[in-house]
């Protein structure tokens, strides 16, 4: 394995919830993972006071973008905040695939804009089972 496999195999295992086992392949998350989205979880609440209004399905979406860019990262994505604010979900998800964010991984942020769009998780994006 080349070390830029490594550094992209790593950057994939960087994912949340349903959406983040569906992209790693079934893979387990990288350890330490869940306290750094408890953290991310943490610091949106108490710098984003709208946020604990969202539905759970929304909050992780915010979640996910705040574990790859930070939650400043996010919070400096003005016209995607401000159309979440206003529940403009078509219009965030069009800001989110605008992002520099989105081009990180163009599938998972398509999978993530989608679910921020609809407000409920996909089912491609869903565990299979046996």
């Amino acid at each position: 394995m080349k070390s830029s496999d490594n550094v992209n195999l790593k950057s994939r295992q960087r994912t949340w919830g349903a959406v983040g086992t569906q992209l790693r392949g079934g893979q387990p998350a990288p350890k330490g993972s869940g306290a750094r989205r408890a953290t991310d979880r943490g610091q949106l609440e108490a710098r984003w006071p709208s946020f604990t209004g969202l539905d759970p399905v929304r909050q992780r979406v915010l979640i996910h973008i705040a574990f790859d860019l930070s939650v400043a990262g996010l919070l400096m994505l003005r016209r995607f905040i401000v159309a979440v604010e206003c529940g403009f979900w078509e219009t965030a998800a069009e800001e989110m695939l605008a992002s520099p964010w989105a081009k990180h991984d163009r599938r998972q942020a398509a999978i993530l804009a989608e679910m921020m769009r609809v407000g409920r998780d996909l089912a491609a994006s869903q565990p299979r089972r046996a």
